[in-house]
């Protein structure tokens, strides 16, 4: 997308599109949850507002 990431909170629908793989890679094994819009990743970066999903 850039050099810096946006936040997958950020994404429209035309970035998941434009981005699959990328996508893919942020939500494999999600651990964090975004508090504010339901959105998964793995790094707590990529989300606005993360809460650690319970083990």
């Amino acid at each position: 997308m850039s050099d810096k990431p946006k936040r997958l909170c950020k994404w429209k629908k035309g970035d998941y599109k434009d981005h699959l793989d990328e996508l893919r890679e942020l939500v494999a094994d999600a651990k964090y949850v975004c508090k504010h819009c339901g959105r998964s990743a793995n790094d707590k970066k990529a989300l606005c507002d993360p809460a650690k999903i319970a083990d």
